[in-house]
This record gives C-alpha cells, structure tokens and sequence, in this order.
C-alpha cells in the first residue's frame, strides 16, 4: 500500500521544512515544561499556604481546585 503524507503541504523529505518542524515542537515543548513548572511551585505554594489537617482534605494541594476544572473539561 503507497504511504501517504498526512498534510500534502508537508514534505520532510525537505531539509527546510524539517527544520521549522523541530523548531516548532521544541518552543512548544519548553512552554508546556514551564507551565507545569510553574503549576506544580503554584500547588506547592498553596499547600504550604492551606496546610490540611490530619484527616481533613488537602484544599491548598490541587483538591479544591484542580478537581472541579477536570469536571468542566
């Protein structure tokens, strides 16, 4: 069976073309490397700030924010 590119605008066989490839993917990578850098010093930040008590619910850990945003998604 013939191999088909999946955008026929795209030709990585072309050296310019593999390279804005890489280029893209690489900043793209390193924002989403700073957010959940960011994200996990914010999470930790918030469970330092609301610590939980012994048996109660980690409210500054993720739990009172990250679950009720996963439900909307």
């Amino acid at each position: 069976m013939p191999e088909e590119p999946l955008d026929p605008d795209v030709d990585l066989r072309d050296p310019v073309q593999q390279r804005e490839l890489v280029r893209h993917h690489v900043s793209v990578l390193g924002v989403i490397a700073l957010g959940g850098g960011l994200g996990a010093l914010a999470r930790y930040g918030l469970a330092q700030a609301l610590p939980a008590a012994t048996g109660g619910f980690p409210w500054g850990g993720g739990g009172g924010h990250i679950g009720p945003r996963v439900v909307l998604v």
